[in-house]
């Protein structure tokens, strides 16, 4: 599987939203995602189509965090490892919704973190 790594910068006014994702099977071209490729395997771990602003100081693109792929592979993935990277496999809604929960579920936000925000 090919990546292709962007640059951008992250629109703060916009709310993402993982339903803007087409989840035909297969895809007619590319689509892109926003996640890291794993260390090891260089699987695509997707958390949604742009940085998903609106998840607040618990978004996996805005501290480090221990991270899983779907090889079984868990690494410590810094807020410099997200970007854009394109796919030519579809990636479901549930799956990206998924990678969210579990690392909230592994990286809980600590009380003196989210007592700053």
């Amino acid at each position: 599987m090919d990546y292709e790594t962007w640059q951008s910068r992250v629109d703060e006014g916009f709310q993402a939203s993982s339903s803007r994702v087409k989840t035909n099977f297969p895809c007619d071209n590319e689509t892109t995602y926003w996640g890291i490729c794993c260390r090891t395997c260089a699987t695509l771990v997707a958390f949604d189509v742009c940085p998903y602003v609106s998840f607040g100081p618990a978004s996996a693109s805005m501290r480090p965090g221990a991270i899983r792929c779907t090889q079984g592979h868990n690494h410590i993935y810094f807020p410099r490892d997200f970007r854009f990277l394109s796919s030519a496999v579809c990636i479901p809604d549930a799956d990206m919704q998924q990678n969210r929960d579990t690392y909230k579920a592994v990286n809980p936000v600590s009380l003196v973190c989210a007592d700053s925000q």
